[in-house]
Parts: C-alpha cells; structure tokens; sequence
C-alpha cells in the first residue's frame, strides 16, 4: 500500500466515486498485477444519502428557473435598448412565453417590394389602373392607405367586391 498522487483518472474501488488525476489515494497492488484504489476524497467525509439531496435538490432547481428568468428579462431589456425601441423594460409576458419555448408573434409587416408587384398586378386584372385607385381613395401614393400586409389584403378585397 502506498499514499500516491493520481497519474490518472481512477475509480475507488469501494464506493465507485470518480477520483480525478492529481487527488492522492490509497493505491494497492495485489500479486496478480490488479491495482485497488481508495480515495480519501470520496470517504473523507459523511456522504449524503439520497433522501436527505432530494429536497435541497428540487430547492435549488426552483432557484435555477427564477433566476433564468430574471436573466432573460435582463438580456431582453439590453437587446431592446440596443435596437432603440425606446422601451425601457420588456413585458414580462414576452419573458414568460420565451422562457417556455413560445415563440413570440410576429408584429404586422410592412409589404415588402415582391408584396407590391403581386399587389399591383392584381390591381390591373380587376381592371384599375393607378389613377382611378388614387382618385377612389383620396390618395397621391397607396403607402398612405396601405401599412402592413394586412392592411393591403382588406384593399384587394374592397377592389373585388367593387368589381363585381
């Protein structure tokens, strides 16, 4: 038997712990060329048994998952004053449904260039022309009536009911 650091990872041959390069243990070499290895570390001292971590362990899951959240939240605020929203704190709500793994919903988009093709291409089927949609809508560009997506598919609409 010799107290010896460690040249590698070991298990004790005891209680099975995992006794890391460098830890100094109990080695033995039997006869027949096995080595036995008792770690001080692992028997040092009083181990817990698996009742008494069940309770401290459910408390400090608890205390991970609020204080994720509380991160979160931060990380959120930082992100939002970064892109200058000018909100100085983000909806918990938001931080609640990013925390369970919802995604948040989109916010209505403004058209994109492909958007108004298709728009006006339709447009021209049901037989307007940019003028008379103007003059129907009081406007000298359409990016005055029409915001979002939404708000171009309610045109199209009231363009078809118009046309029939």
């Amino acid at each position: 038997m010799a107290i010896e650091r460690l040249k590698k990872d070991a298990r004790c041959n005891e209680c099975g712990a995992l006794l890391k390069k460098g830890t100094r243990a109990k080695v033995y070499r039997k006869a027949d060329g096995t080595v036995l290895v008792y770690g001080f570390d692992c028997h040092g001292k009083k181990r817990p048994t698996q009742n008494e971590n069940e309770a401290p362990k459910k408390e400090l899951d608890e205390a991970l998952v609020e204080a994720l959240a509380d991160i979160r939240q931060a990380l959120w605020t930082v992100v939002t004053l970064l892109k200058g929203n000018g909100e100085k704190t983000v909806p918990t709500e938001q931080v609640l449904d990013e925390v369970n793994g919802k995604e948040p919903e989109p916010e209505e988009q403004a058209p994109t260039a492909a958007d108004w093709r298709r728009f006006w291409v339709t447009v021209k089927r049901l037989g307007w022309d940019n003028q008379s949609l103007h003059e129907l809508y009081q406007c000298e560009s359409m990016k005055e009536v029409i915001k979002t997506k939404s708000d171009m598919e309610k045109v199209l609409e009231e363009l078809r009911a118009l046309a029939l």
